[in-house]
């Protein structure tokens, strides 16, 4: 099956993980399949608990890992919850591709561009909360903390008494 994504550093990724006997392998950002796929072919005693928070990813990747079936599982999981749902599996190890992924960027409606029609910026389309909202609807000593804290933005009050 032809990806519409290149996964990076694919053979180091693999070679990470070429140890390993059995067990369970966490890819906790899947996306389109591409490192899960290149572990499983690389070791058959390996299985892969495969998460990811964008559902159009999730039905990529299974389709796209379905001759592994018998090894797989898929998630839509919030990070946070992923290792306590699978604690008493045997896991060997966690792979973590964190970020946007250029097709996420590449398609307007997702939000996450600059010139983007919506802003929504949700990684999981089910979240109530979209970044529209966010801007929109919060309190500017709220926005000014989000800035502060998760954006390292240096000029954190005047960003955010620009937007309010």
């Amino acid at each position: 099956m032809k990806s519409p994504h290149i996964p990076v550093l694919l053979d180091e990724v693999v070679n990470v993980f070429k140890d390993i006997k059995d067990g369970y392998i966490i890819d906790a950002t899947v996306g389109y399949g591409g490192h899960s796929e290149a572990i499983l072919k690389s070791n058959p005693n390996i299985k892969m608990i495969c998460n990811d928070r964008d559902e159009e990813a999730i039905e990529f990747s299974k389709r796209r890992l379905e001759k592994f079936k018998d090894r797989v599982i898929f998630e839509n999981l919030p990070f946070s919850k992923i290792i306590k749902k699978y604690e008493n599996f045997p896991l060997r190890g966690i792979l973590a591709d964190i970020g946007v992924s250029s097709l996420q960027l590449d398609k307007k409606e997702r939000g996450f561009a600059f010139d983007s029609e919506v802003l929504d910026m949700r990684m999981d389309r089910n979240s109530p909360l979209s970044a529209y909202e966010v801007v929109n609807d919060y309190p500017v000593e709220k926005l000014q903390e989000i800035f502060k804290k998760y954006g390292e933005v240096k000029e954190y009050k005047k960003a955010a008494l620009i937007i309010d």
